[in-house]
């Protein structure tokens, strides 16, 4: 006679060994893709659940046809454990990508969601000119999907005409809380039409310092310059943003630069100058050293974000700057 009671005791006993030792794929989803240039993107995604056994590898996988799988383009990373981010090299400018996280277990592949994206237009080596409200003339160069001046600026006046106070001697320059510019060691014949103006970070805070259709870069526009030169997608640093993008933004040889000039190649056409600075409360000091450019924008405590570029390595720093500081400037076409 079958033992009924006992057939249903062994199924339970097997459903929960079974619930206890089956493998199931991780679930994950796709992040947003950001920091798109015209040949890289970051993307990324968050596991969810591993599937109860241990994820060995993650990553993102592309294509430009939608629902791509891991035999397509992808990136290959360790293990993890909550969200990641993953860069995607290699791709084609004006192009429509579709992107799906993926994570790897004993059980197989699970995939996130499709976002789909759009790579910009690849302007490098376009060139064109451009006058500030003084007639000042400047070249410009096209870099990945920007167009930035290939010089410093040089305006004594902001855009609507208003003139920017000149400030000579050192303890006023510490204590001035309002726009200002000076030249180094306060020589314009000497140093104005090679480096520039120094500009104090008020000035940036008017809004009106570049020609009308360009602008001060933000922050995230020179990152976006320096991931495209060869930087790291997602890492904002406030040291090495970059170990190799200032040699593509420094002109080369020693005529402006000191010695060794370290990795310049000036392939990008920025033409970086060392135009040095002028110190909150000290005097002026590094040129031929370090070039140094403001940015628009702030750290939240006061300070104003800066990138440069030294004679000694490749490396692009960035740091935040007092307003007191006295950098150059460098300016972006208006898109």
């Amino acid at each position: 006679m079958i033992n009924f009671r006992w057939i249903l005791r062994l199924i339970i006993v097997l459903s929960i060994v079974y619930s206890c030792t089956r493998e199931n794929l991780p679930v994950l989803t796709t992040t947003q893709v950001l920091e798109i240039t015209p040949i890289s993107a970051a993307g990324g995604g968050t596991l969810i659940d591993d599937g109860g056994k241990e994820v060995s590898s993650y990553g993102v996988c592309w294509n430009t046809s939608p629902n791509p799988k891991v035999t397509d383009n992808k990136t290959t990373d360790g293990t993890v454990k909550g969200t990641y981010t993953s860069i995607m090299t290699g791709l084609l400018p004006n192009t429509t990508y579709y992107v799906r996280a993926y994570a790897r277990n004993k059980a197989g592949i699970g995939y996130g969601e499709q976002i789909q994206f759009v790579t910009p237009s690849d302007l490098s080596g376009q060139t064109e000119n451009v006058s500030d409200y003084e007639g000042n003339a400047y070249s410009a160069i096209g870099i990945g999907n920007q167009i930035w001046m290939k010089e410093n600026l040089r305006s004594t006046k902001l855009n609507d005409g208003t003139s920017i106070p000149l400030v000579i001697d050192n303890s006023e320059w510490a204590n001035t809380v309002s726009p200002a510019y000076c030249l180094y060691n306060n020589n314009e014949a000497e140093y104005k039409t090679t480096y520039g103006i120094l500009y104090n970070g008020y000035t940036i805070n008017t809004g009106k310092l570049c020609p009308v259709g360009w602008h001060v870069p933000t922050d995230a526009e020179w990152h976006l310059l320096i991931l495209y030169l060869g930087g790291h997608p997602g890492f904002y640093s406030d040291y090495i943003e970059s170990i190799s993008a200032g040699g593509k933004m420094k002109e080369t040889g020693t005529d402006h630069w000191k010695s060794p000039n370290k990795g310049a190649t000036n392939e990008s056409g920025f033409t970086a100058l060392p135009s040095g600075e002028r110190g909150t409360s000290v005097t002026f000091y590094e040129i031929n050293i370090n070039a140094f450019w403001w940015s628009s924008s702030e750290d939240g405590k006061g300070k104003t974000y800066y990138r440069y570029v030294n004679h000694d390595d490749p490396e692009v720093c960035r740091g935040p700057g007092f307003k007191q500081a006295g950098l150059s400037v460098r300016c972006l076409k208006d898109f």
